[in-house]
């Protein structure tokens, strides 16, 4: 998620933000030996959840139930990724239950849809979600 208080150009990056992989490489996120290096280079990350389950239910366990808003409750939390989750682990009736809502809302599917694309597959044709390989491929 990227601050929605930061200033965004028309490309809806925030300000200063560097083109994403996808953008630098080209379609699906593939390029050449040399532009793949220089997306490599050019690549940030604005923010990210956490790394897995175990990380992201540490984290909103450790932040408890803070506030709704930020700035002493001058500015309100919109709805969000990080609201819901601190409401989901704080009120979480059971493991399996905060398992359900991290697979829904955080794991991208590789499974093919009606349409033989996955959901990685359309994320990545729409621009919001990049491959990165940061070792060479090696055929077989």
């Amino acid at each position: 998620p990227i601050d929605a208080l930061a200033p965004h150009t028309a490309t809806g990056r925030p300000e200063g933000a560097l083109a994403a992989p996808t953008e630098a490489a080209g379609a699906r996120g593939h390029a050449s030996a040399s532009a793949a290096e220089a997306a490599a280079r050019s690549a940030c990350i604005l923010h990210f959840v956490a790394c897995g389950f175990d990380q992201w239910k540490k984290k909103y366990e450790k932040l408890g139930a803070f506030a709704s808003s930020w700035h002493g409750g001058r500015v309100p939390i919109p709805p969000c990724f990080h609201s819901d989750s601190r409401d989901a682990v704080c009120s979480a009736s059971s493991q399996d239950q905060l398992v359900q809502i991290y697979q829904s809302r955080v794991v991208v599917s590789g499974a093919l849809n009606g349409s033989g694309h996955s959901e990685a597959d359309e994320l990545i044709v729409c621009g919001v979600h990049s491959e990165i390989h940061v070792f060479p491929v090696r055929s077989q």
